[in-house]
């Protein structure tokens, strides 16, 4: 139970965009792209959102609009790219990565994610400065299992966005599901220095120090989940007593 429930929080923040699903909320990023899902938790300050079983996490200060309307959905793109002639080759590559963008999208959406990563691969060719595009390909591979490749794309992100707390926390996963636990509480640390209310951050550092020994950092995350009122599942908080009624019993008898 500790190592399900360790890897459970948001890997990437997954653009959802142009789906052929109907969902419960939409939400429209600043950068245009439509995301189709159920919000699961909204703060003042990020969203969680479940696309296809996917958990996302991202600011508010991305988001343009939320509207629980799906006729409010953008349209989908035509099968084509669009190429009008009096368009210039900055604006033609735009809709072109646009157009394999929206397609990995839905490709991720319907679980094939071979086919997601290649259409990925072709919007990373268009605009290799798309960083929505390599979150959703990092995304993918981590679905796949293929944890190096993710943890590179994430990587390759971070240099685009250093500030972006989400980021670090799916990196820190990635390197949690290899077993690397070490780079993992410095990737989830990171969240926690550019947001300290970053609540999930102190859950999986709390559970990568307890799988690691170091009992007086996972109760100390424990107690801050607590002061934040992040859920904790029982398995984690037994786990968390068990070590603070040890510690007890060594100052009791020592």
């Amino acid at each position: 139970i500790f190592n399900r429930n360790l890897f459970m929080c948001a890997t990437a923040v997954f653009l959802l965009s142009l789906s052929s699903f109907v969902f419960a909320e939409i939400v429209v990023l600043k950068t245009g792209h439509v995301i189709e899902g159920q919000i699961t938790e909204k703060t003042d300050e990020y969203i969680k959102i479940d696309v296809a079983g996917v958990p996302l996490t991202y600011y508010l200060d991305d988001v343009e609009s939320i509207d629980d309307k799906a006729a409010t959905a953008a349209p989908a793109l035509k099968e084509k790219p669009v190429a009008e002639a009096n368009y210039n080759k900055e604006i033609i590559d735009y809709n072109q990565g646009t157009f394999y963008f929206n397609q990995g999208t839905e490709y991720l959406a319907k679980g094939n994610l071979d086919q997601a990563i290649l259409s990925f691969d072709k919007a990373i060719e268009i605009n290799p400065d798309d960083a929505d595009a390599y979150i959703n390909r990092a995304g993918s591979y981590f679905k796949k299992g293929n944890y190096d490749q993710a943890i590179l794309d994430y990587t390759k992100v971070i240099g685009i966005k250093p500030d972006y707390a989400a980021l670090y926390l799916s990196r820190g996963n990635a390197y949690a599901k290899k077993y690397n636990l070490d780079q993992a509480i410095l990737d989830f640390t990171k969240v926690i220095e550019i947001d300290p209310s970053f609540g999930q951050a102190y859950y999986s550092r709390g559970f990568a120090y307890l799988l690691k020994g170091n009992m007086d950092g996972a109760v100390s995350d424990y107690n801050k989940m607590k002061e934040l009122n992040v859920a904790v599942d029982d398995g984690f908080r037994a786990a968390i007593d068990l070590c603070q009624l040890k510690e007890e019993i060594d100052i009791k008898y020592t």
